[in-house]
């Protein structure tokens, strides 16, 4: 949820540019940017509160093996202040995160990349002792 609609201004683009942030982030990290680790309170009321809390305030921190240009699109994302979050569609399309991990923006408008042909192409990978 973005801060704007925790604070009761309205719902629009730049909420859904948001969702792409945290989205992002937790591709990338494996949990919420706003929920803190050690969480373990039985009220759900006080978790959500604490979480709309920091989805206000507070800063987020990646895990050290988050790229600078990761880091940067998710911060733009993720910026506070709806008057200066990243939401232009062709900004983040030609972003420095995008352009380096080789983004085909064209194949997938016309549905040419599948999830099968990506991970056909993992399988040449060397593979994580953790997968």
């Amino acid at each position: 949820m973005s801060p704007q609609v925790i604070s009761g201004e309205g719902y629009g683009k730049d909420a859904d540019w948001w969702a792409v942030g945290v989205v992002m982030f937790e591709c990338l990290d494996g949990l919420t940017p706003f929920v803190e680790d050690d969480d373990d309170d039985a009220d759900p009321y006080r978790t959500q509160m604490r979480i709309f809390n920091n989805i206000l305030s507070k800063p987020v921190v990646y895990q050290p093996n988050v790229t600078s240009h990761a880091r940067k699109l998710i911060g733009q994302l993720l910026e506070r202040n709806v008057t200066k979050r990243l939401a232009d569609r062709q900004a983040i399309r030609s972003s420095a995160f995008f352009r380096h991990n080789g983004m085909n923006w064209d194949q997938l408008e016309v549905r040419l990349l599948s999830i099968y042909s990506y991970a056909y192409e993992c399988r040449s990978r060397p593979r994580s002792p953790f997968v």
